[in-house]
């Protein structure tokens, strides 16, 4: 006899799909909806879901293993035109916002990128 479980989820969150797009909570499918309308309604232009970010080279090695260190990547949930700036968005529940992980990967996309993007943090 086997026995399938669900597997818990670490923030609770519930995998959505809207307009044939599969969200990771219902918060950011949400704020799709939110973005899809202010497209069609011609406040903001060019959305794009899940574009992703070269945020390390790739280059370094590791002074330990005398390995190649892997480039890494950030993949935001969404980057959008408003007023002529590129703002990339990022959804998160109070409780991945504090992730030591996910604050690395944003604060080294921030100095890659902040210049040239808008950095939003929806909570």
């Amino acid at each position: 006899m086997s026995y399938h479980f669900k597997k818990k989820r670490k923030y609770k969150n519930t995998k959505v799909e809207k307009d044939g797009h599969k969200f990771d909570s219902k918060k950011e499918a949400a704020r799709y909806l939110e973005l899809a309308l202010l497209e069609r309604a011609g406040v903001i232009s060019d959305l794009e879901l899940q574009p992703v970010y070269k945020i390390s080279t790739g280059k370094a090695t590791d002074p330990f293993t005398g390995r190649k260190m892997a480039a890494r990547k950030y993949t935001a949930d969404f980057r959008y035109r408003e007023n002529g700036k590129t703002i990339v968005e990022e959804i998160k529940s109070p409780g991945t916002a504090g992730e030591t992980a996910y604050r690395l990967r944003r604060q080294l996309f921030v100095e890659q990128y902040g210049r040239e993007v808008v950095f939003r943090e929806i909570r």
